[in-house]
């Protein structure tokens, strides 16, 4: 936040309007992570005016996916929709296939919540082809994932543990630990529903294990800096 800060300050002094809109982006991004949405908003509007004065359609349409993202996680969900309804537009005219995907992700997501589960099964599968296609592997996991907690709704057990597993595949391949530890929890929810307490302690087990080594990992990097990987919307 303090070097974000700090770009704005110096992008106002040098009359930079685009680097000061992009500031506001970020600072608005920051927020929302934080759970700060009045002021994430504030900072996105603020994004929002000076990419229209300049003409910048891809900047605005960046602001209205963030937007989207506030509605989304203050559970207005219909409000949400119509926006990213909106970028999904543009972005398929682009043929714009990461964002494209991010957008069907979060549309997909809301289905979820709403447990509006048979529509959220199709939508999660169209993203699914192409989350392989672009072979974004962290997102084809929550995907797996979530099309795992849909199955498991609809009744489909069988279905709902494949997908798991799938899940389980990526996430152990690639040492998603925040990932795996959500994936376990389900598993091992869907085995107790089942009446398997055998396999639901198995995962329920692995479940604490992965949080406690996500945890040491945290804390033995608590002074290691990396840059945030961030979807170019």
């Amino acid at each position: 936040m303090d070097s974000f800060v700090e770009c704005l300050n110096y992008a106002k002094q040098t009359e930079n309007r685009v680097q000061e809109a992009n500031a506001y982006q970020n600072i608005a991004t920051l927020y929302l992570l934080q759970k700060e949405y009045k002021k994430s908003a504030e900072n996105l509007d603020r994004a929002a005016n000076l990419y229209r004065e300049l003409g910048d359609d891809d900047g605005v349409l960046t602001t209205l996916f963030n937007f989207a993202n506030i509605l989304k996680e203050e559970g207005k969900f219909d409000q949400a929709r119509k926006h990213y309804q909106t970028v999904l537009g543009y972005r398929e005219r682009e043929g714009n296939k990461a964002v494209i995907a991010y957008v069907n992700i979060n549309l997909s997501q809301m289905l979820v919540e709403e447990e509006r589960c048979a529509e959220a099964v199709i939508s999660l599968e169209k993203t699914l082809i192409l989350l392989k296609e672009l072979q974004f592997n962290s997102d084809i996991a929550i995907v797996l994932n979530d099309l795992g907690l849909c199955e498991s709704k609809l009744g489909h057990t069988q279905k709902a543990i494949n997908y798991f597993q799938q899940a389980l595949e990526i996430g152990e391949e690639h040492s998603l630990l925040m990932y795996n530890s959500n994936i376990y929890k389900n598993l091992s929810q869907l085995y107790q529903d089942e009446g398997d307490y055998k396999n639901a302690l198995k995962f329920y087990d692995k479940s604490i294990t992965t949080v406690e080594e996500q945890n040491s990992l945290d804390l033995s990097l608590i002074h290691i800096s990396e840059p945030t990987r961030q979807a170019e919307i």
